[in-house]
Parts: C-alpha cells; sequence; structure tokens
C-alpha cells in the first residue's frame, strides 16, 4: 500500500525510443561485474526470478507472485518492475530505469474486473478498464507513499524485528474502481528508479522538458509490454507537485500525439482522457501565501495577515523576474509555521493543521518509514517486485530523495497554469478534477480557487467563475452532526470539462485521509463523466461567479482601469452637470457588462487595492446593486462601476511607500446608512460630500488616520516549509 503524494513524471533527453524486445543487456560495469553476475545466479536460484525480469519480453516477466509478509495476494494480477526511459542507446538505456507497480482492475470486491481481459472494443461506445496513473510530488519523492499509504491494494504494518510485516488488503484501492492502476516512481533517481552513474548515463533531469521526455520514453515501452493496455483511456492522478507534473506532461503528450502519421489510428497515440490532481502545487503565485487559510483559521490576526499579503507582492514581483527559488516566498508559510507553536510545544504541520509536533514536517505521512524499511537494499521484496536492479545501481529506497529534487528544486516557483489551459482547450476536451483535502497549509485549497479563476485563457472560465456550487456526497453518522445524520464530504463547482472539488475533514494526502469517499470520486470521474452523482445544488447564489476575484479577469480590469479614468473626470465635474453626468455614467459603465449580458443578482462586495491614498481605517470596498451597478470607495469617494468588476492596482503611501493590505470591514456610508443603489441623487450627493471633507482634510481642518500594520515576529533559525517537498 504505497502512498502517492505527488511527483509527476520525469523525461530526459534524447527520444530515439524503442522496442523492448529488440534490447539486448549491457555489460555490467568493471566495477560491480563479479557482484552483479553471483548475484543474478543467487537470485535464480533461490526465488526462481529470471534475468527476464531486467529486460521483460512479456508482462508476465514482471508478474508478481508471492510479497513478504502476505500469505495470499490480492485476487487482481499485479506487475512490478523497471523499464527504460530509453534514449536508444543501450548503456544509456539499461543506466537510466524507471520503476513502476501496477494493479489490474478490479470490481468492487477486488475481484479481476470482468471486461478488463478483452482485447479490443466489442461494440458502440464500450468502454473497458482504462489505466490510470498514479504520481506522488516532491519532487523526487516516490509513489510508494500512494500504493501503501494511501489509495493502493494494500497495507504495510511494521510488527517490530529487523524485517517483519504484516500485509494486509486495503478495500478502498483504487483499482476497485474498475481501473489499471500504475504507481510510477519518477523522475530517474526517485524511489526504485535509478541513474546508475552521471558520469556514464547522464544527469538527473533538469527541467519539464527533460522530465516529460524520460516519461514519454517510459510510457511508449510500458505500453509495449502491457499491449493489451494500448488504445484504451488514460487518465493520471497525483497530489502536491504532481500538480505541476500532470498538466506539463499531459501538454507535452498531446503534442507528441500530434507528430504521429497515424493520428489517433497510430499505435503510439496515447489516448488521455483526463486527471484527478489532488491538493496540487500549479501556479506558485497563486499558492505560497496561507495568510488567507491561516487567517482563516484563527492561527493569525487580520493585521498579521495584511502584512504577509504585502510581502506576497514581492514574492510575486520576483517570480515575475524569474527568481523561482527564494527565501520571500518561502517565508510567507514559514512565518505562520514558527508563530503556530506553543510554548514548549509543538507547530502546526505544513501538512494537516490538525497535527502539531516538534517538526512540522514530522512524522507526515504515517506509516513512511516502514516503507521505506520493507524497499530498503537487500530487502526480501525487491526480488518479487523485480527491484533489484536499482539494489545493483546503489539505489536506495527513500520516501524523498535528495539528488533529483536537487536537481529542480530551482523551479520550485515555476507555474504551469497555461499547460493547465492548454489541456482544457484541447479539441479532445481531457476532463480535469481539481481537489483539495481542506486541513492542508502547504497547498491549501484557497490558492488552488485562485488560480482556477485566474485561467483567463481557457475559454470556458467565464461560466466556471459564475457556476453553481453543490454539495458533495454525504458522510452518514459523521460529519459533526448531533442526530447522527451526518454531513456533506465536500463542495464542488464544475463547467464543461473541469471540476474543482474541496474535502472536509482531509489534508494535504485526501486518499490516506478519506479512503472510502475518494474511491467513489474516482469512480465517479470515470466511469460517470465527472464528479456529481452525489452531489446537491447550495441555494446560495454566487455573485457572477467570483468575478471579483483579485486575479480574475485581466481584460475587464484594463476595460475597468479606462473607464476608471473617465470617471473620475465626471466627478470632477461635480453636481452641475446633472443628468448629462449620470448618462455618461451609464454609458461608461455599459462597456463592461458580461458577455452572457447578466448582472449581480445580490450585491457583491470583496477588496480591491486602489490608488491614491487610502480612506480612514483602510477599507476598500465594492458593492453591487440588482441592476448591475457597484460603489467603490476609493479615497473617500465612491465612483459608480457597473457588473461588480474589480480590478487590482498598488496602492501606496506618498510618504513611506507601504503597500497597504485591504481591510476586512463594511464602509458604513452617509451615517451608517447603506447608499441605495437605485438612488442617482444619493451617490453624487455622496461624491460631493467626500470631496467637501477631502477639501478640508487638505486645508489641515481633519487629521487624517493610517492603518497600523503589524507583522509576524522574525523568528530566528526557522525551518524552511515554504520550500518543502510537496509529497
Amino acid at each position: 500500500m504505497w502512498s502517492a503524494a505527488s511527483i509527476l513524471l520525469f523525461l530526459p533527453f534524447g527520444l530515439a525510443l524503442r522496442r523492448l524486445e529488440s534490447r539486448e543487456p549491457s555489460p555490467p560495469s568493471s566495477e560491480t561485474s563479479s557482484f552483479t553476475g553471483q548475484f543474478l545466479r543467487n537470485l535464480q536460484g533461490s526465488t526462481g526470478v529470471s534475468n527476464l525480469a531486467y529486460n521483460p519480453t512479456c508482462a508476465n516477466d514482471h508478474l508478481i507472485t508471492h510479497l513478504p509478509g502476505m500469505s495470499r495476494l490480492p485476487d487482481c494480477e499485479m506487475f512490478a518492475g523497471h523499464l527504460p526511459v530509453d534514449t536508444g542507446d543501450a548503456t544509456i538505456r539499461d543506466g537510466r530505469k524507471l520503476f513502476y507497480w501496477m494493479i489490474r482492475a478490479g470490481g468492487e470486491d477486488g475481484s479481476k474486473h470482468p471486461d478488463d481481459a478483452k482485447e479490443s472494443v466489442d461494440g458502440p461506445g464500450e468502454k473497458l478498464p482504462p489505466l490510470l496513473i498514479w504520481l506522488n510530488g516532491g519532487p523526487a519523492c516516490s509513489s510508494m507513499d500512494g500504493f501503501f499509504l494511501e489509495n493502493g491494494p494494500i497495507s504495510l504494518e511494521d510488527t517490530g524485528g529487523d524485517y517483519s510485516f504484516r500485509v494486509t488488503e486495503n478495500p478502498h484501492s483504487w483499482h476497485r474502481a474498475g481501473v489499471n492502476t500504475v504507481y510510477i516512481d519518477q523522475p530517474v533517481g526517485t524511489g526504485l528508479s535509478f541513474l546508475s552513474s552521471v558520469s556514464q548515463y547522464g544527469h538527473y533531469p533538469k527541467n519539464d522538458l527533460e522530465v516529460n521526455m524520460d516519461f514519454y520514453g517510459f510510457l511508449l515501452n510500458f505500453f509495449d509490454l502491457h499491449s493489451d493496455l494500448k488504445g484504451r483511456e488514460v487518465w493520471f492522478s497525483g497530489e502536491s507537485h504532481a500538480g505541476h507534473y500532470i498538466p506539463s506532461m499531459m501538454d507535452f503528450i498531446m503534442g507528441k500525439n500530434s507528430e504521429l502519421p497515424g493520428g489517433e489510428n497510430d499505435p503510439d497515440y496515447i489516448h488521455l482522457a483526463g486527471a484527478a490532481i489532488g491538493n496540487g502545487w500549479t501556479s506558485p503565485r497563486h499558492q505560497y501565501s496561507a495568510s488567507t487559510k491561516a487567517w482563516a483559521n484563527g492561527m493569525i490576526s487580520l493585521d498579521q495577515k495584511n502584512a504577509i499579503d504585502n510581502k506576497e507582492k514581492t514574492c510575486q514581483n520576483l517570480l515575475d523576474s524569474g527568481s523561482y527559488d527564494n527565501s520571500v516566498c518561502f517565508n510567507l508559510l514559514d512565518d505562520i509555521i514558527h508563530a503556530s507553536a506553543a510554548s514548549g510545544g509543538g507547530q502546526a504541520s505544513i501538512y494537516d493543521d490538525r497535527i502539531f509536533g516538534k517538526d512540522s514536517k514530522d512524522p507526515f505521512p504515517p506509516g513512511h518509514l516502514s516503507v521505506e524499511k520493507y524497499l530498503r537494499p537487500g530487502a526480501d521484496a525487491l526480488s518479487f517486485i523485480h527491484a533489484t536492479q536499482a539494489d545493483t545501481a546503489g539505489q536506495v529506497f527513500k520516501e524523498c530523495t535528495d539528488p533529483p529534487w536537487y536537481a529542480l528544486k530551482h523551479q520550485d516557483g515555476l507555474g504551469v497554469l497555461g499547460n493547465v489551459e492548454s489541456v482544457l482547450n484541447h479539441a479532445t476536451k481531457p476532463r480535469m478534477l481539481f481537489f483539495n483535502g481542506m486541513n492542508d497549509m502547504i497547498c491549501h485549497h484557497y490558492g488552488n480557487e485562485r488560480f482556477l479563476n485566474a485561467m483567463d485563457n481557457w475559454e470556458g472560465i467565464e461560466h466556471f467563475r459564475s457556476s453553481t456550487r453543490f454539495n458533495w456526497g454525504k458522510r452518514p453518522g459523521k460529519g459533526g452532526s448531533r442526530d447522527g445524520s451526518g454531513g456533506p464530504v465536500g463542495y464542488l463547482r464544475e463547467y464543461d470539462n473541469l471540476q474543482y472539488l474541496t474535502l472536509r475533514e482531509s489534508g494535504h494526502m485526501v486518499p490516506m485521509d478519506l479512503p472510502e469517499d475518494s474511491l467513489e470520486m474516482i469512480r465517479e470521474l470515470i466511469w460517470d463523466g465527472g464528479v456529481g452523482k452525489l452531489k446537491k445544488r447550495q441555494s446560495l447564489q454566487s455573485s457572477q461567479g467570483g468575478v471579483c476575484d483579485l486575479d480574475s479577469g485581466r481584460a475587464r480590469r484594463t476595460a475597468a482601469e479606462n473607464i476608471f479614468e473617465q470617471l473620475k473626470v465626471i466627478e470632477a465635474q461635480g453636481q452641475g452637470q446633472g443628468q448629462d453626468n449620470r448618462n455618461n455614467v451609464r454609458k461608461l459603465s455599459s462597456q463592461l457588462d458580461f458577455k452572457d449580458g447578466r448582472s449581480p443578482s445580490k450585491p457583491c462586495k470583496t477588496y480591491v487595492d486602489g490608488e491614491g491614498n487610502p480612506p480612514v481605517g483602510g477599507g476598500i470596498f465594492v458593492i453591487g446593486g440588482e441592476n448591475g451597478g457597484g460603489m467603490l470607495y476609493l479615497g473617500g469617494a465612491f465612483v459608480m462601476l457597473f457588473a461588480c468588476v474589480c480590478w487590482k492596482m498598488r496602492q501606496k503611501n506618498t510618504g513611506g511607500g507601504t503597500e497597504y493590505a485591504a481591510v476586512e470591514e463594511e464602509i458604513e456610508m452617509n451615517g451608517g446608512n447603506y447608499l441605495d443603489d437605485d438612488d442617482d441623487d444619493d451617490i453624487f450627493t455622496i461624491i460631493r460630500r467626500n470631496k467637501e471633507e477631502k477639501e478640508r482634510e487638505e486645508a489641515g481642518e481633519t487629521e487624517r488616520k493610517e492603518p497600523v500594520v503589524k507583522e509576524l515576529p522574525p523568528g530566528e533559525g526557522i525551518k524552511r516549509f515554504g520550500g518543502a517537498k510537496k509529497i
């Protein structure tokens, strides 16, 4: 039972791939040849494992027949072993290999799926059990986390002693959703995947292109070995840093598909159907800061949140300049975790804010040390999963391995939102599900929703922002209900081929925390056309789908900024122009209407960065009306805006250059009475009144109070959690 946090697939250089049956084993290096030969002879004599496991010619060469600690294997067949990433050079081919462990599709009871043995589609519309790829993150964290600790077919218990384990079946293994599930250690150097020698076999992948090339080469070799899976749907799944790898890999594979001479009928065409990405690390500029998540939890105060938000702007500027590995961004989470510690006690886990310990990363995930022991060098298990090549290459199994992580950590802050948009826009319409455990801190659900709302280049973005939200699933007798009736498992929104699901009572590793619910989730996604079978519409409506998100609608913000300049001219003209001014306001505001012609049905309120000095208390607010009207409180004045448009502009105090964050407070207007959105005279009355106040202020008759922004304590010797491996 492995757990797969989220790594994804790496594929280095040269792609003159092929073919397994034509490969001859390369001679071992001089310093290991005698040992390797004796090692193989010992294997053949003691365990019956064939040399063919090193260079398999058929799937059964990788068939698992026994596992230490398990008296009886699960009913479904399991295959495991190494396959080359294949650059075409025999020497390099045998020095760079990825490890996989696959479970053939099963039914709900774990028995073999009746349709999985079929070689082809028998009738129109028939769907055979697809291939589901699982990747953990890091980068360079093993997908054996996913296999043993999350959604794999078996669970591992260390019973003590030097090498004593109890291995049992997992009733919520994802293969029971009727899918062939394969767990892959990647990039090379991760888990049981190996790079024998940097000097002989090339370097660890240093960028997405090299990761993708290696993985693509592995996949072609995998389908050659398991040829009955060719032509079936392929789904990706994973978590954490897999949120970076999966979109990048899918986009890469789609590009390779387009180059094949036979198109969809080409034997190498990979039929990508979609992906399920859990707590994914996809757009760091939206995810580094956990201030909103921590503030909502009560871990920090509002003014501390504002201070962190100011630092986030500096972080984003660094990312925009190409600095993807910097302490400013890491500190956005580091400072919060450090501040969470009790006096002499533990601090919050970056992976689950319900867990506190001396180290924010340990002992998470529970059980990973047992997996390391089960797969350690020389362990009996390695022989039965055909992984002894890792031993020969000197690869020591660790949950997360340093060399490949160091090769890639320089791009920790590099986002792949463009790849997500490209996949969603593709003509084949792959379905993408992003799901998030709501107790995670390092890849929190707030950041996930922010980056999904920021996908301006996806053709369905406006509809997604305004999509209905649903309560998903039901947890009988749980969920904190007093009468035992339970509550929803999570909350869902969707449009077209994109779904976003947040899940209660779960941290970074959803399948580990919610095994039964996550199995139902993956079953619905693959077989029911998307997660939604167990959903209930929420009565609470959104305000134009959250167009007021600070990071959404670049085009709308640009239009708003231009119109705002013209509205300021109208304001400067004052009340004297009367009806002409009001008509001009309406005319300009109408340019901000949405494509579908709708306007907010409920008042819309959000934070907006303004221009000039902040109003008293630092509050900046938008209130939208029934007819699409919106009032922006800006520097002591109201300006008419329609369609509840929000834009982001930096606000600075000319004296000290301090950037102010918006303060969560409702601005009371006109003596405590709210502005009547339908009364134009009220609008201009308040504009005039605020102008008079500003004039008195400038004349020194009133004193302007500036908000006090407090910062978190600097904290000496803080461990870097923001840049931690995202397993």
